[in-house]
């Protein structure tokens, strides 16, 4: 019995954080609050599809190491797609905002 709890435990600790989309305030000199949002909505979209690419194929394996790699994947998939937004949103001349600088 407890070892099962063990297991069901490790199970939980690696899982319970998910890997969250960050997408920071980006500004552009000149942009429309509607221009901003269009944009944004799109480089959103461009992203999440890019992340889902990015995981590939296929289902985790069973067990303790099928649940990490399939985290791992999922982390790196959701890392190359926060880039990729920045990236996107770049790219049509938007800049992050520095956190100092939002308030």
């Amino acid at each position: 019995m407890i070892n099962k709890c063990a297991l069901l435990i490790c199970l939980l600790s690696l899982t319970a954080c998910r890997a969250e989309m960050i997408y920071p305030s980006m500004v552009k000199d000149g942009a429309t609050e509607h221009q901003r949002k269009t944009d944004v909505f799109e480089c959103k979209a461009i992203a999440a599809d890019f992340r889902s690419k990015h995981m590939g194929p296929g289902h985790p394996s069973f067990g303790l190491p099928g649940v990490a790699a399939h985290k791992r994947q999922l982390n790196d998939a959701t890392e190359a797609a926060n880039e990729y937004y920045i990236e996107c949103m770049d790219l049509r001349g938007y800049k992050v905002i520095p956190d100092k600088e939002k308030k």
